[in-house]
């Protein structure tokens, strides 16, 4: 028995805290890509890159952060459309949370042109993470 998620399964995913221990990080995002539906959106919260070597060791972590144009990459290649990152500043740590969508896919009525189709697309809903003071 398969423990794949059929595509188009949630209209949201969140990979918090997860990324890092990943061998291939691109994969786990296009996987979660892969399950969302259109108009979803992914949420990822990771660390910003940094030099904590004793991470690998004591903790296994694979990766020492993610730098945001490799995230954004690793969504665009999945067929999401990425935000601006939003960092958390830490010591020693910056966390950083980015979030992409999933485009909606329109249907063609009949009688309808390509360009007719194109003007009707909705734009993506975009999502605003902000910092609360405190």
């Amino acid at each position: 028995m398969s423990s794949a998620r059929p595509w188009s399964s949630f209209d949201a995913v969140v990979i918090h805290q997860v990324l890092h221990y990943a061998d291939r990080p691109a994969a786990v995002i296009a996987e979660a890509a892969r399950v969302l539906r259109p108009n979803g959106i992914l949420i990822v919260v990771d660390f910003a890159p940094h030099a904590l070597e004793f991470l690998r060791d004591e903790h296994a972590h694979r990766r020492l952060g993610f730098a945001d144009p490799d995230v954004d990459e690793w969504c665009r290649a999945a067929g999401l459309d990425p935000d601006p990152a939003c960092r958390l500043p830490g010591d020693p740590l910056t966390v950083v949370i980015w979030t992409a969508h999933r485009q909606a896919v329109p249907t063609q009525l009949p009688g309808q042109s390509p360009d007719q189709l194109l003007a009707t697309r909705p734009s993506a809903t975009a999502a605003r993470v902000e910092r609360v003071p405190g």
